[in-house]
């Protein structure tokens, strides 16, 4: 950088001239150097940007993949709940087959303790035939043995 006139202690025009434009090219320079650093960490800042973006990307797709995931568990379970729910008896209906049900037997049971108890009327009316019928034949051969074997000396 010229800071004087190389001649002497005073400034010329052509020594003015020189030291501006010294002065001008190395604040050219300076602004270059910056202008080329601020690039560079432009490039650096979109690398790291594009980088950080795809990184975002992955992360989100990630995320969506687990997302899907876990709705097709929330899916099989609700499916599963619906299955259930389609083959269970209504509560209500349940109910009402128990009642018939109930009614029935209470209808069959009364009816066999009727048929029972006639079974039992049937039984004893037939021991007593029986029971007569010995009666009787007891008495006829009876007196049939009389007839024939009690005149008999």
């Amino acid at each position: 950088m010229i800071s004087r006139d190389p001649n002497g202690e005073h400034w010329t025009l052509g020594t003015l001239r020189l030291y501006l434009e010294a002065l001008i090219t190395g604040i050219k320079d300076t602004v270059k150097a910056l202008a080329d650093r601020c690039d560079d960490k432009f490039v650096a800042i979109e690398k790291a940007v594009a980088a950080a973006l795809a990184a975002a990307d992955r992360a989100t797709t990630k995320a969506e993949a687990a997302s899907d995931k876990r709705f097709e568990g929330v899916n099989e379970f609700r499916k599963s709940l619906d299955d259930n729910n389609r083959l269970q008896m209504p509560r209500l209906e349940t109910e009402a087959l128990v009642k018939g049900l109930r009614e029935r037997i209470e209808k069959l049971e009364t009816r066999k303790e009727a048929e029972s108890g006639r079974t039992a009327g049937i039984k004893d009316s037939a021991a007593i035939v029986v029971s007569i019928i010995s009666l009787l034949a007891t008495i006829i051969m009876g007196a049939f043995y009389l007839a024939h074997f009690g005149s008999r000396p």
